[in-house]
């Protein structure tokens, strides 16, 4: 899901989960890890792994952006009279 979600944004996907365990979580104290970086295009940019600690640094290219941003169709065809009534509604909700 995380790749499709890059992808269909075109945008970085940068998906962080945290790694062992906290008191208080009754049914989900445990934390798995396995972070993420996904560039706009679905290349896997960089993983940590699951179930260890680990640091990983990673550099992004934000020029991947305007390469990447003319193919996706739902921002090649949105529409900005839409976008502006869809926010003046959502503000009377």
């Amino acid at each position: 899901m995380i790749k499709a979600r890059a992808i269909e944004n075109g945008n970085f996907h940068i998906f962080v989960n945290r790694f062992g365990t906290e008191d208080g979580f009754q049914f989900w104290g445990q934390f798995g890890g396995g972070s993420r970086i996904v560039s706009p295009n679905g290349d896997l940019l960089a993983k940590w792994k699951y179930y260890d600690e680990e640091l990983v640094v990673s550099t992004i290219d934000l020029d991947d952006l305007e390469k990447v941003r003319p193919f996706i169709p739902t921002i090649r065809d949105l529409r900005p009279e839409i976008v502006d009534l869809l926010r003046e509604r959502s503000h009377k909700v």
